[in-house]
């Protein structure tokens, strides 16, 4: 399933200012288009990385550019589900990224930016459920199926 622009900015909390700056100096997103879904749920987890490194840590996006092919490139290699478990490592020196279980992050040896995964992706979920709200009417487990009846005569006999 692709989300639209207005669903990546709307789970994002995005304004349409931030997103036409970003990209501009985000190379991977170049070229996309908001008339059509073009965007992955691995791109909707780059680019919540993108906002929490710029919204809580205040890094200045055009510094990302150098790991943000990478960074969309390692968000769609795994499911959401794996990533729950890992944290985003990047070392602001070289801007370099990892993936690594949340419980190796004791074994850094530099100066390291720490982005848990799984309160991003909690939040992405619950922003894109809000868009499909629970049905009053369960669905049907069958599809709808024309039945034939048969008819009976007014004398009621069957022959």
């Amino acid at each position: 399933m692709k989300l639209t622009l207005g669903q990546v900015r709307g789970a994002l909390h995005l304004s349409q200012d931030a997103y036409r700056h970003w990209k501009t100096v985000l190379l991977p997103l170049a070229g996309r288009k908001g008339h059509r879904a073009c965007f992955t749920h691995s791109d909707l987890l780059a680019l919540a990385i993108v906002k929490s490194l710029t919204d809580e840590i205040g890094v200045p996006v055009g510094s990302l550019d150098s790991m943000a092919r990478a960074l969309f490139e390692q968000c769609g290699q795994q499911s959401w589900a794996r990533f729950e478990r890992l944290v985003a490592l990047i070392c602001p020196g070289d801007w370099s990224l990892s993936f690594v279980p949340d419980g190796q992050i004791s074994q850094l040896t530099q100066a390291t930016i720490v982005i848990p995964c799984a309160p991003i992706i909690a939040s992405l979920r619950t922003a894109l459920m809000v868009e499909y709200p629970d049905e009053p009417q369960a669905a049907l487990r069958f599809p709808l199926a024309a039945v034939a009846v048969e008819r009976r005569s007014a004398g009621g006999s069957n022959s």
